[in-house]
């Protein structure tokens, strides 16, 4: 991603002229000083092409003015001898608009193709499929405002940033500090545009977008003040988890061990270089701030299990070009703790999502906040501490917060966030571990609930971090569900996903299946009905055997018809929910 990054910002740089021309109108002193400082920008026209379909190379134009995206009925005419099963859908009504130098065009039908723009950084994928409407004339195709802002390119933010740094005789760092230039555009436009006071520090630039993005998704422009209010009114925020904040004040998770247990010491783990990467750079971070300590006279050692975040899996990095902050930002450490089978869990349960979402009806403001290294923030009991160590890169380490893995972990966070949230609970909060949900009637009110939400943040010691958070929006994914004033629907990408998922061929397979599927029982009719004859199907396989995946996995099944028809019905439910 971080690639795909830098080669947009190269593509900025290059058609910046371009762009300057078609809003000449609009833009023309701007367009003067962006003339001098990217002349170069158009001396490399040969490696200006987009990539179609992985099958035609041919030249672009990027137009922030457009739209939609357009390609001429030449390149498809040429697209089309190699991808004869193109799909070309005719539209119902002829679409009329303004293309490049106010153009007029009109087009009757468009096609859906996978764009690759390759710049002198290298090739930038467009994600997913873009819909482009089919023109007679032109020899280039049309690439439209919304298209490049999917690669990371904003036109305005590079164009204002241009302006600013002309006038403070910086060119120099044009070239050499994109990051620093959109920092600047933040601090100098953005705050002035809403009348907030100008950003001083890296956090403040966080809140300050975070209170542009609540105003681009409909949040009224004079209550901007009050919010802004409401968020600086406590040191709550943390770009990153910061061990040397105090833990949480609140009481501490006590571990109660079986009588008579006998202490369990791990040996050695292999990692894989990013994972130990990963474990020492952390280690190193929690060992300084205090929250780990060296503890080799430990009866207790379990082993560490460092898990990739989803978004780290798509890191198209090799291992060794990973920056150490995309390291600690892409894993998290929790411990495959063999104490838990010495434990005697506390009793609790997890609240049932379908029943708390209900009381979103009719709310049309939401905001989702995220506690960084939620479980970190959590206190240890002293004589627990000792049970809970665990082994990193060959030193035993105790802790003195809440470690993720350990059986009564999530509910004791759970639970105790729903006492410390107990005003505001189910009714206008939701909480699920480290996800919090703050919703309200309208905008007025939701400020209010805002201002009692934050004070009982600081109150009880919590951070929460401002990259991960969505302060306002109508329409909120939250624990793989899309909520609205209008209720709840499925997330249709995790429905095609399990849709996608072929006949299983083994015991690992197929329970993986089963349990991908349970996060939709409650909106299911007849879920463990439909799902009975794949469930008699597992325990069979796994009759006498561990439930592990590893294990599972190496036991071979083959589904009757009868199962494979419920292995259909299933699937089929799923989709009619999406």
């Amino acid at each position: 991603m971080a690639d795909c990054l830098d080669g947009a910002t190269q593509l900025s740089k290059k058609v910046a002229n371009r762009i300057a021309r078609i809003r000449y109108q609009e833009r023309k002193k701007i367009r003067r000083t962006i003339s001098r400082a990217l002349a170069e920008g158009d001396e490399e026209n040969e490696e200006r092409y987009v990539n179609i379909n992985s099958a035609l190379n041919g030249l672009y134009c990027p137009d922030t003015g457009a739209d939609v995206d357009i390609i001429p009925k030449s390149i498809l005419d040429d697209l089309l001898v190699k991808c004869p099963d193109l799909e070309v859908v005719q539209l119902g009504e002829p679409l009329k608009g303004l293309g490049c130098n106010d153009q007029g065009f009109e087009s009757k039908a468009y096609v859906e193709l996978d764009l690759t723009m390759q710049t002198s950084a290298g090739a930038v994928r467009v994600p997913g499929r873009r819909k482009c409407y089919v023109v007679e004339e032109g020899d280039e195709l049309l690439v439209s405002d919304q298209t490049l802002r999917l690669v990371g390119i904003n036109i305005d933010r590079l164009l204002t940033a241009q302006r600013m740094a002309n006038e403070d005789d910086d060119l120099e760092e044009i070239d050499l500090e994109p990051p620093r230039l959109r920092r600047r555009y933040v601090v100098y436009m953005r705050t002035a545009r809403l009348g907030l006071p100008k950003p001083k520090t890296e956090l403040e630039t966080a809140l300050a977008a975070m209170v542009q993005e609540a105003c681009d998704e409909g949040f009224p422009g004079d209550l901007v003040g009050r919010l802004w209010s409401a968020l600086t009114k406590h040191d709550i925020w943390r770009l990153k988890f910061n061990g040397s904040d105090p833990p949480a004040k609140v009481e501490p998770l006590r571990v109660t061990p079986k009588e008579a247990c006998e202490p369990y010491r791990c040996k050695g783990r292999l990692h894989n270089p990013l994972e130990t990467r990963f474990l020492t750079l952390f280690g190193k971070e929690l060992l300084d701030a205090g929250v780990i300590r060296h503890n080799q006279q430990s009866q207790w050692c379990s082993p560490v299990n460092p898990v990739i975040k989803p978004e780290g899996r798509r890191m198209l990095k090799a291992a060794d070009k990973w920056t150490d902050d995309e390291v600690l930002k892409y894993y998290r450490l929790t411990n495959d703790y063999r104490v838990n089978s010495k434990t005697i869990p506390k009793a609790g349960t997890m609240p049932f999502q379908s029943t708390i979402t209900q009381h979103l009806r009719g709310k049309k403001a939401l905001g989702t906040f995220d506690m960084p290294k939620c479980f970190w923030q959590f206190p240890l009991d002293p004589a627990s501490q000792d049970m809970l160590s665990f082994m990193l890169n060959g030193w035993v380490m105790t802790p003195n917060r809440v470690m993720q893995g350990h059986v009564d972990s999530a509910l004791y966070v759970q639970s105790t966030c729903e006492d410390c949230y107990a005003p505001l609970l189910n009714k206008h909060l939701l909480v699920w571990i480290d996800d919090i949900l703050v919703y309200a009637d309208d905008p007025v009110e939701y400020v209010k609930v805002l201002v009692r939400f934050f004070d009982l943040v600081n109150e009880h010691g919590f951070k929460l971090s401002p990259t991960k958070t969505k302060l306002y929006t109508k329409e909120v994914k939250w624990c793989g569900r899309y909520l609205s004033d209008t209720g709840v629907k499925q997330d249709p990408d995790r429905i095609e996903a399990l849709c996608a998922i072929p006949e299983p061929t083994n015991a690992g397979d197929l329970q993986h299946f089963i349990c991908a599927t349970k996060w939709l029982r409650e909106s299911i009719t007849e879920h463990a009905q439909t799902v009975e004859p794949l469930q008699r199907c597992l325990t069979r396989a796994l009759e006498g055997k561990s439930k592990k995946k590893r294990i599972a996995s190496g036991i071979q099944i083959q589904l009757t018809d009868a199962e494979k028809q419920a292995f259909a019905a299933v699937k089929k439910l799923a989709s009619s929910r999406g």
